[in-house]
């Protein structure tokens, strides 16, 4: 049965966090279905919360370990225009890789916290893979208000960019390792953009609160108790 041992809210210059130029970033470890990480992980306006971890081996899930690493990258325009934010899963079994049978879910929520009502919103979205050898699998789901999207990366070949919008997203991502397969990471990109179309920005944060607690309720209902 997953684990997760949550260690307090980590936010930007503070905690366990680590900055390298312009880059910020944030990491949890997991080994097996354990998953150590704090229970929100603050980067610039995003926060990650929610955080669900699973792996199925047949040959053992104590031998899958690696961390998962949040990164903001901060490109100079004004506010966060521009900025990208990553979340990147590295697999470090044996020499840094996963080799196949195996599969696993991770899923967890992404928030953006406006508090000078600059109208932020999600713009678009990535995932990626690298891929090693024989066949490999990875899908991202994303529900957000007003829709969802499914990408895939197959055998380390890139999806996306594809646009999303508001201001909460959940993300489901399933990746699957056949026999001969071998891969060493898989990757999730997320962009944003202050140009909200119509009379959108006055739903405010009350709406955007609103969704972010059905997107909670759903995607519990869905994960194994």
């Amino acid at each position: 049965m997953p684990k997760a041992l949550l260690a307090g809210l980590l936010v930007v210059g503070g905690g366990s966090l680590v900055s390298a130029g312009s880059v910020r970033a944030a990491q949890c470890t997991f080994e097996g279905s354990t998953l150590t990480c704090p229970s929100a992980i603050t980067l610039g306006d995003k926060v990650f919360s929610d955080f669900f971890w699973e792996v199925i081996d047949p040959d053992g899930v104590e031998d899958i370990v690696g961390d998962i690493e949040f990164k903001w990258d901060q490109l100079g325009a004004p506010g966060f225009a521009d900025d990208i934010w990553t979340v990147d899963v590295d697999f470090d079994e044996g020499a840094g890789n996963i080799v196949g049978p195996a599969s696993g879910t991770f899923s967890y929520l992404v928030s953006i916290v406006d508090p000078l009502g600059a109208g932020w919103r999600f713009n678009t979205a990535s995932h990626d893979s690298d891929w090693l050898s024989g066949v490999s699998l990875s899908t991202k789901l994303v529900d957000y208000e007003g829709g969802s999207v499914e990408l895939t990366s197959a055998n380390g070949n890139p999806d996306g960019p594809v646009a999303i919008g508001g201001k909460v997203i959940a993300v489901t991502d399933t990746w699957s390792v056949e026999a001969d397969g071998v891969i060493d990471s898989f990757s999730n990109t997320y962009t944003q953009t202050s140009e909200v179309p119509g009379p959108l920005p006055l739903l405010g944060a009350g709406a955007a609160f609103g969704f972010s607690r059905r997107l909670r309720s759903r995607i519990r209902q869905s994960r194994p108790v």
